[in-house]
């Protein structure tokens, strides 16, 4: 299953930005991103950083 940026940031308790920046600084990629933009993570990228 994949989450949505916005997803994750309901499920973690983060904010959409906060998920960027994780990004960013390569502490949390995202599993895929879209031809829009669009990131999705997956279950294993949430597991290895318990969100």
């Amino acid at each position: 299953m994949t989450y949505t940026v916005h997803e994750v940031a309901e499920l973690s308790g983060v904010t959409i930005k906060t998920l960027y920046y994780y990004q960013k600084i390569e502490l949390l990629m995202p599993e895929q991103a879209a031809e829009n933009g669009y990131r999705h993570y997956g279950d294993k990228e949430l597991e290895l950083y318990k969100l």
